[in-house]
């Protein structure tokens, strides 16, 4: 593919990593990039993913660059070699790993590390991820001591690590089929990794117990190992390439909630205010029901800011969410706030309230703004920051009229797999919510691409450099991989029970439009000045059905194509999405004649210059047979489906 196919496939030139198929007898994994992903028993999955991290003092991870690669493949068995050398600001850390596969079904995998600088690290080692379709299920521990612990995952979201001082984990995986999982050379612990969105429970070293950062010197050497054991023998089973299959959810089971009513969605007005005409009059065809004003009364020059945001809000004509960040004068802040509000009227929703130096809102705080902006004021309180810190400080309910976290997908892994892995993810955090945050309405938000503060960082990040993109803007935004990942993001949010969903900004890198000039790093981050994002079309999708219920499509594959569906009186839209660089074939389990209308390579430029233009075009009639329709989806390829009802 050349670069400008790629980054409007998934943002970035560069092409997409090589995945190489490993048996060792019954096991089955894939290797990619140093790492081990999917180590499956047919169709059951073990583990996730086993990888050696190296983070540095404020938890960010220094990826590694993977050299002489060395890879002796049979049938049932297999051997991989290679060196990861990770290198950023002040670490410089190199390590030797060998994966071993046996016809047994045993996989070893031994790194040797050494430092070959002067750094501080919060963590260097192996992580070991079991998938979240591990919840519920049996688990033994063994312990460094010797001893055991018989136990089970969590099914909710545990708010803290739910196993320490482990030496081996091993898990049901099926009724009376077990694996182990052995991890010498450090001592480890588990956390719900669910809690920053990522779809796993995570077994790390070194315990968090222990101080952090921690100083490295040169010529400091790890090691360390980890073996994944089957106990008890299996066969080997050939894999079935089959087509995907995707059904309406709510018959097929119609004793599960997988059908939600309507949310209310927004986005967050764009930082710094950057709005034009031209992207005003698309975001009122997006029927969004709320625009998001951050403030920080205590900054200097916040009326500026807050003015200009306004003016965002009065050329869409949308009602506002003020989200409030107090600073060292809560008091003096409010009435400020009060004051400027009261001279530059817009209709307002509702307030966030956020304390500076704190992860979660205090009640003292949500009192104070209710007794200054007002009684019949709806505050919202919770964390700006991720899930996890509403999860581990839980709000009272008593001064809030409802709860709001924030998520973005890339905490811990920031490959486009990883970030796929995370949707399903969304709907789990809002029902953990639902679990402590009795009946008040639960907003999400904002939901971005990239973290947008680090609330766990030991030291200030440093800024990017002029000439560099923003460190909180990822190429995917202006992606179809980004649209794809926003669908359903969408959906599972909706589906698990959220109120009210607020997205992204409106123009810029974190947006849903081009700033009106284009971007200022096209080798970073290519645009079409003044146009849109493929993400656009699925706001548009979405507004075209507002009022409706939003159901689940049930996929044979989700990793590889997943959607919803948006019913309404007039009509069951389906919205599909290959969510993969990769052609899908797929057969939508729906009858009838219908309209359908892509969205790929091959007419994504067209979608994003002129999104009217696209939007206006001939939808394409097709005719479902007996077994459904069947498609083919190009690479991370959008597909809108519309039915009549019946």
């Amino acid at each position: 593919m050349d670069s400008q196919t790629l980054r409007l496939l998934h943002g970035y030139a560069t092409l997409f990593p090589t995945v190489t198929t490993l048996r060792a007898g019954p096991v089955q994994a894939l290797y990619e990039q140093g790492q081990l992903r999917r180590i499956c028993v047919g169709q059951f999955e073990l583990i996730r993913q086993i990888y050696s991290a190296v983070r540095d003092h404020n938890w960010e991870t220094v990826s590694g660059l993977i050299q002489e690669h060395t890879l002796q493949i049979a049938s049932d068995h297999f051997e991989v070699e290679f060196d990861s050398l990770h290198q950023a600001g002040d670490v410089h850390f190199s390590w030797r790993g060998r994966i071993t596969g046996s016809a047994d079904g045993t996989i070893v995998f031994h790194m040797l590390g050494e430092a070959l600088a002067r750094f501080r690290r919060n963590r260097i080692g192996f992580c070991v991820l079991h998938p979240m379709e591990c919840a519920g299920r049996r688990c033994r521990l063994i312990h460094t001591d010797g001893s055991q612990t018989e136990s089970a995952f969590p099914i909710t979201i545990a708010p803290h690590q739910p196993f320490f001082s482990i030496r081996a984990v091993q898990h049901e995986y099926a009724e009376g089929r077990w694996v182990e999982v052995l991890m010498e050379g450090d001592t480890f612990e588990m956390e719900d990794q669910r809690n920053w969105l990522d779809a796993s429970y995570k077994t790390y070293c070194t315990p968090l117990s222990l101080p952090f950062p921690v100083e490295v010197t040169p010529g400091t050497r790890i090691e360390q190992r980890v073996t994944v054991r089957l106990l008890q023998s299996e066969q080997a089973e050939q894999p079935v390439d089959s087509p995907i299959r995707l059904s309406d959810a709510t018959t097929l089971r119609p004793n599960t909630a997988r059908q939600a009513a309507w949310p209310m969605i927004g986005l967050c007005a764009s930082s710094p205010s950057a709005i034009y005409p031209k992207a005003c009059e698309r975001l009122q065809k997006l029927r969004l029901d709320h625009l998001r004003l951050d403030v920080r009364p205590s900054d200097e020059e916040w009326t500026e800011q807050y003015r200009a945001q306004v003016e965002e809000a009065r050329c869409t004509g949308l009602p506002i969410e003020v989200a409030v960040h107090l600073g060292d004068e809560p008091e003096a802040e409010l009435s400020r706030l009060q004051t400027v509000l009261a001279a530059a009227p817009v209709p307002v929703l509702r307030y966030l309230i956020f304390k500076q130096g704190e992860k979660v809102t205090s009640a003292q705080w949500l009192r104070m703004a209710r007794r200054i902006l007002g009684q019949n004021t709806t505050l919202i309180g919770g964390t700006d920051a991720f899930f996890t810190e509403l999860n581990r400080e839980r709000p009272g309910t008593e001064e809030v009229d409802g709860v709001i976290y924030s998520i973005n997908p890339q905490v811990h892994a920031f490959d486009d797999q990883s970030l796929v892995e995370t949707l399903a993810v969304h709907e789990v955090t809002v029902q953990s919510a639902r679990a402590f945050i009795d009946r008040l309405p639960i907003h999400v938000g904002p939901v971005t691409f990239k973290m947008r503060w680090n609330p766990n960082a030991t030291a200030p990040q440093l800024p990017a450099p002029a000439e560099a993109l923003p460190t909180q803007a990822d190429a995917r935004q202006m992606s179809l991989f980004g649209a794809g990942w926003t669908l359903n993001s969408l959906k599972y949010l909706v589906l698990g029970g959220a109120t009210t969903l607020t997205y992204y900004e409106t123009v810029g890198y974190k947006g849903v439009m081009a700033l009106e000039t284009g971007s200022q790093y096209p080798d970073q981050f290519w645009d079409i000045a003044g146009g849109v994002y493929p993400m656009y079309h699925v706001f548009a999708d979405w507004a075209d059905c507002k009022g409706g219920l939003v159901g689940d499509l049930a996929s044979s594959d989700s990793m590889r194509v997943d959607g919803c569906m948006l019913k309404t009186d007039e009509r069951n839209r389906y919205l599909l999405a290959n969510l993969t660089h990769e052609a899908q074939d797929c057969t939508l389990e729906v009858s009838g004649s219908l309209r359908l209308r892509r969205l790929d390579i091959h007419n994504v430029e067209l979608a994003m210059r002129e999104p009217e233009a696209y939007r206006e075009q001939a939808w394409e009639i097709v005719q479902a047979d007996g077994a459904g329709l069947h498609l083919r989806l190009e690479p991370f390829s959008l597909v809108t489906i519309d039915a009549p009802t019946l």
